[in-house]
């Protein structure tokens, strides 16, 4: 039998992680968006990767295409990031 302090323990931490995931509308459109420019970056890379399997001689026209796509994934993430840390919604 589990004591009644255990107990207690384990349903504050139930509450606190149902607390802790609960995401507003916008903090999923945040997060989508950032998932969508990660997936973006991978995207580039396997092009980049096909292109050097291939011998392609111009591969560093991926460069400046890595560069834009890291740029907005870095301004995704911390659009997500800045929005839970003012809204506390998870």
């Amino acid at each position: 039998m589990e004591s009644e302090v255990v107990q207690q323990r384990k349903e504050h931490t139930s509450q606190a992680t149902q607390e802790r995931l609960t995401y507003c509308a916008e903090a999923h459109k945040l997060l989508d968006a950032f998932a969508d420019a990660a997936r973006q970056v991978i995207r580039i890379q396997e092009r980049q990767i096909r292109a050097v399997a291939l011998g392609e001689p111009d591969i560093s026209r991926f460069d400046v295409l890595m560069h834009y796509a890291l740029e907005g994934k870095q301004k995704a993430k911390y659009a997500y990031l800045e929005h839970l840390e003012e809204h506390h919604c998870s």
